[in-house]
């Protein structure tokens, strides 16, 4: 089986680390190769040769401070080249807010920071990370990510019965229906006199 390839695109946030946390358990404990670039290395290198982009920017777009709006712009370029699966890490402290609306789509695969419920309700969330879990519950979490990853990338086979082979010599006889026949008694027609003249 192949090695799975992850690529992790992030800028910075609160609960980035999180995130990092449990790709660092399926790298030790999983066949996958995880590759953790910056923002600004993404947009000067190829990021193709991964099966699955992990894409994650500042939060919030209204903190103009921190957010670096040419910068995302160029890195939202690649996110959209991106060949494989990919897959938005909106890692905003809040639980309601949504940390990429310039995409406007919310069917978009997403792995959620503390989602809320009517977050989960709106938004494609397919891995969710809770910022207050203990020790076990991350490595559970994490071995989660991995199976949800791996099947993205190799969908299991759904099994299904084998059609039965036909030869192209033995091909299956035309079934001949025959219609019932009701017999019926018919009279023997009564033979005429000819009258003499």
């Amino acid at each position: 089986m192949k090695t799975l390839k992850i690529l992790f695109v992030h800028h910075r946030g609160v609960y980035l680390g999180h995130l990092v946390k449990q790709l660092d358990i399926i790298r030790d404990q999983r066949d996958v190769d995880v590759e953790s670039i910056m923002l600004d290395e993404a947009v000067n290198r190829p990021v193709n040769e991964a099966d699955v982009l992990i894409y994650h920017t500042f939060p919030d777009e209204g903190n103009l401070r921190k957010f670096n709006e040419a910068l995302v712009k160029k890195a939202d370029r690649v996110y959209d080249g991106f060949k494989g699966i990919k897959i938005l890490f909106d890692s905003f402290n809040n639980g309601r807010r949504d940390a990429f609306t310039r995409f406007y789509e919310p069917t978009l695969p997403r792995i959620k920071c503390d989602p809320h419920f009517t977050f989960l309700e709106n938004f494609n969330v397919v891995h969710e990370i809770f910022t207050d879990y203990h020790e076990e519950e991350v490595e559970s979490s994490a071995i989660e990510l991995y199976e949800l990853l791996h099947n993205m990338v190799y969908p299991p086979e759904t099994k299904t019965e084998p059609e039965p082979k036909v030869s192209p010599k033995s091909k299956p006889k035309k079934k001949v229906v025959r219609k019932a026949v009701k017999k019926t008694t018919a009279k023997k027609p009564t033979p005429r006199k000819l009258k003499r003249t």
